[in-house]
């Protein structure tokens, strides 16, 4: 029983959304990178961590891994890429150089601007370059 001087208050529940989702352009970011042969792989990410770090994209993975009719293909992001960029001249010099000493073909990909915050987000992300998942803790 309710005191005589007490008054009710109605509640409204009203939903409050998470983070909406970011729209794919929103959430990308543009990369040069270039298909490299297996073996050159460690010698090649040496010089890459020295010359351009991808200090702003930790959770991505500079290296991706395909397997194409039985033959294992790497792929590897050498530097962020600006989106009207279509020249060579424009990489850093230290990339244009690894370019020309290694022959490599690059090309352009879309890799993920933020970390995943779910499992699910980490999936979808994936699609387009592997990243790092790491859940939060409680």
């Amino acid at each position: 029983m309710a005191a005589p001087n007490e008054q009710f208050v109605d509640w409204e529940i009203i939903h409050v959304p998470g983070n909406a989702p970011l729209s794919l352009e929103d959430s990308t970011v543009n990369v040069v990178a270039a298909k490299i042969e297996p073996k050159l792989a460690s010698a090649i990410i040496r010089q890459l961590n020295q010359i351009c770090p991808l200090e702003n994209l930790r959770h991505v993975k500079r290296v991706k891994k395909e397997n194409s009719q039985g033959k294992v293909e790497l792929s590897i992001i050498l530097c962020l890429s600006s989106e009207n960029v279509s020249s060579i001249e424009a990489f850093p010099s230290g990339v244009r150089q690894l370019i020309d000493n290694y022959n490599l073909s690059f090309f352009y990909a879309k890799v993920s601007k933020c970390q995943a915050t779910s499992k699910e987000e980490w999936e979808e992300q994936c699609k387009l370059w592997p990243t790092s998942f790491h859940p939060p803790t409680k």
